[in-house]
């Protein structure tokens, strides 16, 4: 069992507890049923242990995520012939066996924290194009450690994959949008730098959506109208992506023109409807009830 920053388990519980609940946001503190939630099964390691009273046991707040990482795929030619350059693929082993990158060093972002040697190199993370707040939270962890200079490639290997550049593959992996499941839509719509846009007739999902705005449409036009309406309210804030709730029957043409039109900024897409929402979020719900129960690991050292 992977253990989830604190601010996914905040939020997931907020979306999925009953009426009357204490009200919990992204960022607050845990509920005591989720604090200090490991695997049954894990051991004690050296840096696991925490003396009491220590700043490690009360618990330090998370980075923010460091936008500011952002390289777009059509930034990456520059980089790419630098010597220093070093292009990371930090995607799960059995997504890098559907389609590998020349080069590319197969490592997880907590993995690199354990290679001094690559601190003085430009390390551009690449994901799968969904959940990139973890990356540039990463990011900003990586560069407070030392490391020279961080980057993430935004979109990941989908933006890649569109902008034509080359794979080593097994399988074929489809050029197309991403789409997120119901449980990938609640958290995309909680990280404040994606813009949520829900189309009408899609007002059951929008409603569980409070950060989404309704458009009149999927049309490229209503969409960059949305996207100059945030950046004038955010100040010129960047945009991560565009998170985007459509109809099920939307024609995977259309969205592909959008993700085109709208590149380098990443285009994600819901389209399952609400039936399958309320359905996946409802066995979310039970996935992490059963982690919030137990079982729990004692604290090393006890």
């Amino acid at each position: 069992m992977t253990r989830r920053p604190a601010w996914i388990a905040s939020a997931l519980l907020l979306a999925m507890a009953p009426a009357g609940s204490q009200t919990l946001r992204p960022g607050s503190a845990l509920p005591d049923a989720l604090k200090d939630v490991k695997p049954s099964t894990g051991i004690c390691r050296r840096d696991d242990f925490t003396a009491p009273g220590s700043a490690a046991l009360r618990g330090a707040a998370e980075p923010r995520p460091d936008l500011a990482c952002r390289l777009g795929v059509d930034q990456w030619a520059r980089l790419a012939g630098e010597p220093q350059t070093t292009l990371v693929d930090v995607r799960s082993a059995p997504e890098r066996e559907l389609a590998t990158l020349d080069g590319a060093l197969p490592l997880t972002a907590a993995q690199l924290a354990g290679k001094p040697f690559l601190k003085d190199k430009t390390l551009v993370l690449l994901g799968n194009g969904k959940a990139e707040r973890e990356l540039y939270v990463a990011c900003s962890t990586l560069k407070a450690q030392g490391f020279r200079d961080v980057r993430v490639l935004q979109g990941g290997m989908p933006a890649w994959l569109a902008s034509g550049r080359p794979v080593l593959s097994r399988n074929a992996l489809a050029n197309e949008v991403p789409h997120l499941s119901a449980p990938e839509l609640w958290l995309e719509s909680h990280f404040d730098a994606n813009l949520v846009l829900a189309v009408p007739g899609q007002a059951r999902v929008q409603a569980a959506l409070p950060q989404a705005r309704v458009i009149a449409n999927a049309g490229l036009p209503a969409i960059q109208s949305a996207l100059a309406a945030q950046r004038k309210a955010t100040k010129n804030r960047a945009v991560a992506a565009v998170v985007l709730v459509v109809a099920p029957e939307m024609p995977a043409a259309d969205l592909l023109a959008l993700r085109s039109a709208l590149a380098p900024l990443p285009l994600l897409v819901y389209a399952d409807g609400a039936d399958a929402y309320a359905r996946q979020m409802k066995q979310q719900q039970q996935v992490w009830t059963a982690q919030a129960r137990g079982p729990k690991q004692p604290a090393c050292g006890l």
